[in-house]
């Protein structure tokens, strides 16, 4: 059996980190390709950014973007582990999954900081 129910319990067996919404703009920079996008959500280890014009599996990516308005830019190298370029339904828009492979201990303590935050709100 491996319907719905199964690709989502398998997709939460993947995930090594906790997941939290996030709605910020980011600059996303590839070889030959910059997009200006949003962040759909943001883990420890990834992000979900949001676009029509999504980078290739495997495409290395460059990006940068605030936790919150107004505070200190993160910056991060990372790879594109899928990406979607039609929208599968509402809660499946066009986009793509990276994977951070390349960002300071400060930086990644800050994004630790923002799903603690945001897990502990939501409770």
């Amino acid at each position: 059996m491996r319907g719905p129910l199964f690709q989502a319990m398998t997709n939460l067996e993947r995930r090594r980190y906790h997941r939290v919404p996030l709605k910020e703009r980011c600059w996303c920079e590839g070889a030959c390709t910059t997009i200006y996008a949003i962040i759909k959500d943001v883990c420890e280890g990834g992000l979900f950014i949001r676009t029509s014009a999504p980078l290739k599996q495997g495409a290395r990516t460059r990006i940068r973007w605030s936790l919150l308005p107004g505070h200190e830019e993160i910056q991060a190298d990372a790879v594109v582990v899928w990406s979607r370029s039609d929208a599968k339904s509402l809660s499946d828009p066009p986009g793509m999954g990276l994977r951070i492979e390349g960002i300071s201990s400060e930086a990644r303590e800050r994004i630790r900081d923002y799903v603690r935050m945001a897990l502990s709100s939501s409770d």
